[in-house]
């Protein structure tokens, strides 16, 4: 059985109707509108910060209610169209082995379904009334497009981006949405402030943990090709792994490494060079162990609920997420 639907076991009614409701806002009365949209529910991943949301409110001693399933639509929406514009700011032609709508039509056309499901998103919440959760839902909206900005900032500065300054992209860009899901799944029940201060914690920490997890897959060998792919170092984006390999090396070996930086968007041997040094001061591993940080962070807040199916689904979750291999 896949292991996320096994670890979803606890909260399979939320799940189910999630599903249904998040199909559900995907529909346009437009021909190419519905095609896009068709392709985007297609391709729109594993569903893993929904479930987080479900999981918390669980563990907070509540099945997951319809509220909790109206945030875990929104906040999905709002990811989703996210993840489109990215995609238009990255060309990126791929994502998850599928064909990306830029790729596919245009940059204009994804811009524009990335926006129709921005809208959808914050019409959901309109019509919940709640104004808290149109709060969360503006305020992360703010955060993934400063996070994005910060990045392309740091990319134009053809520099090494310090650590601070890599977990405060981060934590706008990843960190942040992870947070807001887990913090709705408590507030859908109804939680204390203490729980919702630990769901937050859990959250904010499996975020981190997350970004730090998909920043060393670019030094990863690739099944596909057989070698890391250096897509984040052609796209000027210094990640985790660079930093650490930075840190390590000597004012000569930074010097030719913030040199391989200028020239990477245009020299694919700079991108291998890079990746090599990388591989030389076992960067990837140093990435790996503060990555270890943060998901015991989020272990300590779990634990701090009373055991249930909930709370051993969740430790599974953070099991899962350091050792997805996508």
């Amino acid at each position: 059985m896949d292991v996320l639907r096994e670890i979803a076991k606890p909260i399979e009614a939320f799940r189910r109707a999630f599903e249904v409701s998040f199909a559900d806002s995907f529909q346009s009365t437009s021909g190419l509108v519905q095609e896009a949209l068709n392709h985007v529910n297609g391709t729109t991943g594993k569903h893993i910060r929904p479930l987080l949301l479900g999981l918390c409110a669980g563990m907070c001693g509540s099945t997951p209610s319809e509220g909790s399933v109206d945030a875990a639509v929104l906040l999905e929406l709002l990811h989703s169209a996210s993840l489109i514009h990215d995609d238009v700011i990255d060309q990126s032609p791929r994502r998850r082995g599928a064909l990306t709508l830029n790729a596919m039509y245009s940059n204009h056309v994804a811009v524009l379904v990335g926006d129709y499901l921005l809208s959808v998103a914050f019409m959901r919440a309109t019509d919940s009334g709640n104004k808290e959760l149109m709060s969360i839902a503006s305020s992360v909206g703010k955060a993934l497009s400063e996070g994005e900005l910060r990045q392309i900032e740091a990319a134009q500065r053809s520099d090494v981006t310090t650590e601070e300054q890599y977990m405060e992209i981060i934590e706008k860009k990843t960190a942040a949405l992870f947070e807001a899901f887990a913090f709705l799944g408590a507030r859908s029940v109804d939680a204390s402030s203490e729980q919702l201060l630990l769901c937050s914690s859990i959250g904010k920490n499996l975020g981190y943990a997350f970004q730090i997890k998909d920043d060393i897959f670019d030094y990863t060998p690739s099944k596909e090709i057989g070698k890391p792919t250096g897509n984040d170092i052609l796209e000027g984006k210094i990640t985790l792994p660079l930093i650490c390999a930075y840190q390590k090396a000597s004012e000569e070996e930074q010097e030719t490494m913030r040199h391989c930086i200028k020239r990477a968007q245009s020299e694919g041997e700079a991108v291998t060079e890079l990746i090599e040094i990388v591989h030389k001061f076992d960067a990837v591993s140093l990435a790996h162990e503060k990555l270890s940080l943060y998901t015991e962070k989020a272990r300590e807040a779990i634990l701090r609920f009373p055991d249930s199916l909930y709370r051993q689904s969740m430790l599974q979750l953070v099991d899962f997420l350091v050792e997805r291999n996508y």
